[in-house]
């Protein structure tokens, strides 16, 4: 059976988001006296869902929110910041696109991302016309890695 499509994740694949992502968790989390370090995000927290990040945060380190309440925090402070800015493209990403689009493949996006992330990446790189699908945390009811998003991209 022949290539027919190219199936991208977000966060990790198409942009370098965690520094934005520490950074983030940082400000959300200094109004409650925990200063988040560098290590411990990369070591726990890093490429994990919000709200498993949040839940952990309240056990772990006792930080004084209800966990569904911090995980907001953070994706409020998130949505704001790709309202002025938008995640960086990891190297290679256009050129790759490029590429795959070149051989007629169909791209989609596939992820444990939020939409409103995954489009704020596409508008502002100017790559949304290459994707054919993008399905988010925000459209199947278990994410990765739960097949869920897989099977929604391969029946569409």
């Amino acid at each position: 059976m022949p290539l027919r499509a190219v199936l991208f994740d977000h966060d990790g694949t198409l942009v370098d988001s965690e520094p934005i992502h520490f950074l983030v968790w940082k400000a959300v989390l200094a109004p409650y006296g925990f200063a988040l370090t560098e290590e411990q995000y990369r070591e726990r927290y890093a490429g994990v869902p919000t709200l498993a990040n949040a839940r952990d945060l309240v056990q772990r380190f006792g930080v004084a929110e209800d966990p569904f309440a911090l995980a907001e925090a953070k994706n409020a402070a998130t949505r704001d910041y790709l309202r002025r800015s938008a995640f960086p493209l990891l190297p290679g990403v256009r050129e790759a696109i490029a590429t795959f689009a070149g051989l007629g493949l169909r791209l989609a996006v596939v992820t444990g991302a939020s939409a409103f992330g995954v489009d704020a990446t596409l508008r502002a790189h100017g790559l949304a016309s290459h994707f054919a699908v993008v399905v988010s945390v925000d459209d199947v009811r278990h994410s990765k890695p739960a097949p869920d998003c897989y099977l929604w991209v391969a029946n569409s």
